[in-house]
């Protein structure tokens, strides 16, 4: 995980994971709740030197790959899903 960083909430990471292709500036506030444009630039920025590494197309000059992002951000989706399903299952969700 980011370093200093919290997602908002795993329901939000997960569907912004599934739901986006790329992730605007927006998403990148919404999934971790924050507010400063200087914090999305510095999130983006290892992202977009894996997204130019791998060769991978954007369709948006402003947002960056999902998958990549996650990756790079070291947000492990499959253990995401794993605690939703059990907070689920204990009644928390």
């Amino acid at each position: 995980m980011i370093r200093g960083k919290e997602l908002k909430d795993i329901g939000t990471a997960i569907k912004l994971y599934y739901e986006k292709l790329e992730l605007s500036n927006k998403d990148i506030m919404t999934l971790f709740d924050i507010k400063s444009d200087a914090t999305v630039a510095r999130l983006k920025k290892p992202v977009l030197e894996a997204i130019t590494k791998q060769d991978i197309q954007r369709f948006s000059s402003s947002a960056i790959n999902t998958k990549v992002a996650f990756e790079v951000w070291g947000i492990d989706i499959k253990k995401l899903e794993e605690n939703y399903q059990k907070l689920k299952k204990l009644g928390f969700i």
